[in-house]
């Protein structure tokens, strides 16, 4: 009797076995790239030392880093606290000056409500890159100026589109 119930236990297990035994199998295997999206802004020293008597054409200020990884592409957008013009710190008197950003115009006007989109990547990758910025402005003789320092800030911004 003890053989038999051995033999039967036996049987059992190796039918149960055979039952849950499976001739293909699934491994999973997976990665995860987090998103990247980062501007750094290198200032030239001519960028507050401006000389507003002289007339500057494409003058670099300035040098953007921007790094995106993106699958959509990334966008930079620029806004001016005085809407494009240096004003002077503690009166109204303004200098009006123009921006390129990449080499491409950027009217600043209305900005410091609404940032402008100074660049489109449309393609998603890998970047890494830099971009300059540029002012251009005629200048004014000191004794045609209130005295005084004259400045704007810009704000850019980098995004995911």
């Amino acid at each position: 009797m003890l053989k038999t119930k051995y033999y039967f236990l036996v049987t059992s297990l190796v039918i149960s076995f055979s039952a849950f035994s499976a001739t293909t199998g699934q491994l999973l295997l997976q990665g995860v790239v987090p998103a990247i999206l980062a501007i750094s802004v290198s200032p030239q020293p001519v960028a507050t030392a401006l000389d507003l008597s002289t007339n500057q054409t494409d003058l670099l200020v300035g040098s953007v880093t921007e790094e995106s990884n993106s699958n959509n592409g990334y966008k930079i957008t620029v806004s001016s606290l005085n809407d494009g013009s240096l004003l002077r710190s503690g009166g109204a008197e303004t200098f009006s000056y123009s921006m390129k950003y990449d080499g491409q115009s950027i009217n600043l006007a209305g900005s410091s409500n609404t940032p402008v989109t100074a660049k489109t990547e449309g393609v998603g990758g890998s970047y890494n890159t830099s971009s300059d910025v540029t002012v251009s402005y005629t200048g004014v003789p000191s004794a045609n100026m209130v005295a005084g320092t004259y400045q704007d800030t810009l704000t850019l911004e980098i995004s995911a589109n």
